[in-house]
């Protein structure tokens, strides 16, 4: 019964020492990689007004999703026109044509 008793302690033991484990593996992957603040600079390929977004091709080909507030930030923005887009928390804070 003894015998019992201390593997039943052992293995909730090193259960809750691997729960913590677990935790802390976690959070380190659940962290923002980008900055706050980001800057892309590349061709509007696509405008999607209704979802608030637009795709962005940089100049090494990579596609960046980009969240604006809304339309007025668009204006006279079309498929294929080059931009600076600057941009916190997610979302485009400017975008300039050019």
């Amino acid at each position: 019964m003894r015998k019992l008793i201390a593997i039943t302690t052992l293995g909730l033991a090193l259960s809750f020492s691997s729960f913590s484990f677990a935790f802390d593996y976690m959070d380190l992957y659940t962290k923002p990689v980008v900055d706050a603040r980001t800057e892309i600079t590349g061709e509007v390929t696509h405008i999607n007004i209704g979802g608030h977004t637009l795709m962005v091709e940089d100049k090494s080909g990579k596609n960046h999703l980009v969240r604006f507030t809304g339309k007025k930030q668009l204006e006279g923005l079309k498929a294929g026109d080059m931009v600076h887009i600057k941009m916190e928390n997610g979302k485009a804070v400017s975008i300039q044509k050019g």
